[in-house]
C-alpha cells in the first residue's frame, strides 16, 4: 500500500511537469509576415524591419548554400541550406527566434534570395 502510494505520487508529479511543458510549447502564432532577404558575403540580418517575431521559416530555392546562424555566422560555423542534397541536407530551416537573437545569413559569394516568413 505504501509503495503505491509513493507511485501515484511520483507518477502525478510526472504528469503534471509533462502537461506543463505541452502548454508552453503549444501557444500557437498569431499573426504571420512574408518576407525576402537577400544573403550576400558578409552576414546579413533577416527580418531587421520586421518587429517582435518569435519563429522563422526560410527557403532558399537555389543550388547555392546558404549558411544561417547569429551575427557571427560564417560559412565554416554554420548549417546551410540549398537545393543541392550533397550540399546541404535542406533547402528550409526553421527557427523559434526573434529579431532580438540576431538572425543572419551569408554566402561564400554572390548573393541569394531567400523566401521567408516570419510570425508572432
Amino acid at each position: 500500500m505504501k509503495n503505491d502510494v509513493k507511485f501515484l505520487g511520483v507518477f502525478g508529479a510526472v504528469v503534471a511537469v509533462a502537461l506543463y511543458a505541452f502548454a508552453a510549447l503549444a501557444i500557437p502564432l498569431q499573426t504571420a509576415t512574408n518576407f525576402t532577404v537577400t544573403c550576400a558575403n558578409t552576414a546579413t540580418a533577416i527580418g531587421s524591419t520586421l518587429d517582435g517575431f518569435a519563429a522563422i521559416y526560410c527557403q532558399n530555392m537555389s543550388s547555392t548554400s546558404v549558411f544561417l546562424g547569429g551575427s557571427n555566422v560564417t560559412t565554416a560555423n554554420a548549417p546551410c541550406i540549398s537545393t543541392t542534397a550533397a550540399t546541404c541536407s535542406k533547402s528550409d530551416f526553421s527557427w523559434d527566434i526573434n529579431k532580438g537573437g540576431a538572425p543572419s545569413c551569408i554566402v561564400a559569394s554572390g548573393t541569394v534570395t531567400l523566401k521567408c516568413i516570419a510570425g508572432k
